[in-house]
Formats: C-alpha cells, structure tokens, sequence
C-alpha cells in the first residue's frame, strides 16, 4: 500500500508539472493571472513529492531482497527471458533479419513444446554453424543482459547513502 501512495503522490506531482508548462506561457512580460495558480500548485507539489520521497525512504530501508527468489523467477522460461540477448548476438553472424526469424522460430519450439531454450538452440545447426555452446551459455545468462542497469543502480544506491 505505501507503493501504492508514493505513486499516486507522484501521479499528482507530474500532473501539477502540467500546470507550470501553462504558466510559461505569458500574455504580457509576466502578468499575475497565473501567480495565484502557481501559490497553489507549487506548494501542493513540494508538499506531496516530500511526502512520496518520505515513504520511498522508509521502503528503501525496510526492502529485503531475496536473490533466490530472483534467480528462480528469471529461470521460469527456461531461456526464454533472454531470447532477444541471442537474436542481437546471433545477428552478428547471420543477419539480425535471419537471427530473428530464427530465434523465434527456435523460442516458439521451446515454449510449445516445453523445451529449454538452450536444447532447441544447440539442435539448430543454424545457430551451431556460428556459435558454440559456451557462448550460447553466456548469451542466455540473465545476469549477463543487463545493459547499464548495474551502474544505474549503484549511482541510485550512492546518491541515497548521500
């Protein structure tokens, strides 16, 4: 529930933003036909986004993260999570038009038929011919697709132990 309020706390303050676009808008150097809008929607938003940042601190002191509970989610397909991590990569060899009607090809065999990922790959000599099981290993690794989440997040981390 207090996810629930910070968001709509924050469905309010980006609302409220709405208003400070029309107050930039002028019919002469700075009237005060929008001063008296501005007095209530500035301090409604200061009051409200203290009040989510408030909450949000109390979830981020109180989160407790199960990495099993992670690892055992991202495995659920079997594969599968990272199909489009194999079609980029396999795009390097064979064409990405090729690798993706290959990789979905080879994803929907998986799914339907309950097949992990990896098997219906490495019985694809389409995908054999280029890369090895290794490297099929590594591409359908979650924890290897992350993009630039990992330094995200430890920028986030840093600036909240400021």
């Amino acid at each position: 529930m207090i996810c629930e309020n910070i968001y709509a706390n924050v469905r309010l303050v980006k609302n409220n933003a709405n208003l400070g676009l029309e107050a930039m808008v002028q019919e002469h150097e700075r009237d005060m036909s929008f001063w008296q809008t501005e007095w209530m929607y500035l301090s409604e938003m200061c009051l409200v986004f203290s009040a989510a940042i408030k909450m949000m601190s109390q979830v981020m002191d109180q989160m407790i993260v199960h990495e099993d509970n992670i690892k055992r989610n991202l495995n659920m397909t079997h594969g599968l999570i990272v199909s489009e991590r194999v079609m980029l990569d396999l795009g390097r060899y064979i064409g990405r038009q090729n690798a993706h009607e290959v990789i979905y090809e080879d994803a929907q065999k998986a799914f339907n038929d309950g097949i992990d990922f990896l098997d219906v790959l490495l019985a694809d000599e389409r995908v054999t011919k280029d890369v090895d099981e290794a490297t099929l290993r590594e591409m359908l690794d979650p924890a290897r697709y992350v993009g630039s989440c990992v330094q995200m997040v430890d920028d986030i981390v840093k600036k909240w132990r400021k």
